[in-house]
């Protein structure tokens, strides 16, 4: 009997656990921490052998390690271990390992001097589901524009779920459901692990520096990772990416794409000149979006499609006239449209605002046409969106003024996103784990809407060595009493929990102000997640 090994039991471990029970695997589980009840509960109910508190149990399974690997509780495994295969024999294991676990930890370097294969659940789960998958990622709006698209097809009666980093697992739902369609959201961590799977729809909304600490601060390789999503795609698959993200750009002239390519950008043409190999390895060019904007409308052009080619004539059927209810399977051109409108909307009446926004919608509605979602379903779901929890997300207003959660800002694209969007003198507070970031992004934004920066983090020094003796160029002007600190210099306060650092923006904001919760940084120094760091600064805002 093949051996999978799993190493964390979050959700995406023990789903893919209970999936590979299922399938008639032996099955291990392995988590250096302390399991939630709610994981150890299902393992225990389905039967399924796990370790916390150590990775023991892991290493023998691989061979033996000297010293053995320990975590801190170093309790004892639940259930006995699989027979560990015999020397020299690896007895078809396979590892699935949970994203958060880097890939320079000595049980899987181990591992992979072995030989063994190390994948992800999204990998694994991939293998036992026929659905139609729309897969997005990038660095920054990729749970918007998975939970957008989501709500368009839910709304559309399509019978799909939500998963990957987002949602519950793939592999438990693979397992225990059966969707026709997923909507997937998948990090870059997930797409290390990728190497038979096959997106259908593929949808990266940019790329900029991100994690870098997990790539050996080399941002090639995060680009690389993050085209990982297209590698098995063929002429029948879509790939929607956003013109105006020079990395994409350039990644796609260097590289050999299948699947038909669905640009999109707040002008009609593309912001940059788009060349690509074609399926029959001829160069072209593509100057003009799928979804843009014009006179406040914002537009998805219909993207012209065809009927397979027939055996008896080897003739192409005529393009379909239609906008609506199109076959699932019928096929599109590489870059071909009508230059006709499959819909259109006024600006102000899609739900969620701001540019990344906008960017999501148009990202989110071309894979709707893609799988023939009716217009007016997509328009109408657009405009009904509530948005993300902890993505701008509004909090309360206290003594006029208003508190904004975007603890999911974990990068500095997208608080610089954030930034941009504030029409009035902002409160930031910003800090946490810092992974390799350069705050030059969003320098020119600090000087011109920021009036006090409130650091939050254990340790804040590369903060204040960047953002030292900023000043505001938009003091003095409009309204000289709104913005603050003398000299025009922007304040900086340091705190070191989020009651500090709300009970100080809470000191120093003044009517019509704005306070934004836009880190910058990962939260693991002093929350457990962002999460955690949304919550609480919600919970100590409405304590105000």
């Amino acid at each position: 009997m093949k051996k999978i090994l799993i190493l964390g039991a979050a959700e995406s471990g023990v789903g893919a656990a209970v999936l590979a029970q299922k399938q008639g695997f032996e099955v291990f589980v392995s988590d250096n921490g302390k399991i939630k009840d709610n994981y150890r509960k299902m393992l225990i109910e389905k039967k399924i052998p796990f370790e916390e508190g150590t990775h023991e149990g892991a290493a023998k399974l691989i061979a033996p390690l000297n010293p053995p690997l320990r975590g801190d509780l170093a309790q004892s495994s639940n259930v006995a271990l699989p027979q560990s295969p015999p020397e020299g024999d690896l007895g078809g294991l396979e590892i699935i390992k949970s994203p958060v676990i880097p890939d320079n930890v000595p049980l899987l370097v181990n591992a992979r001097e072995k030989g063994i294969p190390i994948i992800s659940e999204i990998e694994f789960a991939g293998r036992y589901t026929d659905a139609k998958k729309i897969c997005i990622t990038g660095s920054n709006g990729k749970t918007t524009t998975a939970m957008l698209t989501y709500h368009i097809l839910k709304n559309a009666g399509l019978n799909v779920s939500l998963a990957g980093n987002v949602g519950k697992s793939f592999a438990l739902q693979v397992a225990e459901e059966n969707f026709k369609y997923y909507v997937l959201e998948i990090s870059s961590f997930q797409l290390d692990g990728m190497y038979d799977f096959r997106a259908n729809v593929a949808i990266i909304t940019n790329i900029t520096p991100d994690h870098l600490d997990r790539y050996d601060n080399n941002f090639q390789n995060y680009v690389n990772s993050k085209f990982r999503i297209l590698q098995n795609q063929t002429k029948d698959d879509y790939f929607i990416f956003w013109s105006g993200d020079e990395t994409i750009i350039t990644e796609i002239s260097q590289r050999y794409i299948r699947a038909k390519k669905l640009p999109f950008s707040l002008e009609k043409t593309t912001d940059y000149e788009i060349t690509f190999t074609n399926v029959d390895s001829k160069i072209q060019k593509s100057e003009e979006n799928f979804a843009f904007t014009e006179d406040n409308f914002l537009k998805i052009l219909k993207i012209e499609k065809q009927q397979p080619k027939t055996k008896s004539t080897n003739q192409q059927i005529n393009k379909s006239t239609t906008t609506d209810n199109q076959k699932p399977n019928q096929q599109i051109n590489n870059n071909q449209q009508t230059n006709q409108p499959y819909m259109t909307m006024e600006l102000e009446n899609i739900a969620i605002k701001g540019v990344h926004n906008l960017y999501n919608s148009m990202a989110a509605g071309l894979a709707a046409q893609v799988v023939n979602i009716q217009s007016d379903k997509i328009r109408r779901a657009l405009e009904t969106f509530d948005g993300v929890e902890h993505r701008m997300e509004y909090v309360a207003s206290v003594r006029g003024v208003r508190y904004i959660n975007d603890s999911k800002a974990t990068n500095v694209n997208s608080t610089w996103y954030a930034l941009e969007s504030m029409q009035t003198p902002v409160v930031l507070i910003l800090g946490g784990e810092d992974k390799g970031n350069d705050y030059a992004e969003i320098a020119d934004l600090v000087r011109k809407k920021v009036r006090t920066l409130i650091f939050l983090g254990k340790d804040n020094e590369k903060l204040k060595k960047f953002f030292a003796n900023f000043e505001n160029k938009e003091q003095g002007t409009k309204n000289k009493d709104s913005l603050s600190a003398t000299n025009n210099k922007i304040k900086i306060i340091e705190t070191k929990s989020m009651q500090e650092a709300v009970d100080a923006a809470y000191e120093v904001a003044k009517h019509g102000d704005t306070v934004l919760l836009s880190p910058c940084c990962a939260s693991f120094d002093l929350f457990k997640d962002y999460e955690d760091r949304g919550r609480q600064f919600k919970e100590c805002v409405i304590k105000l």
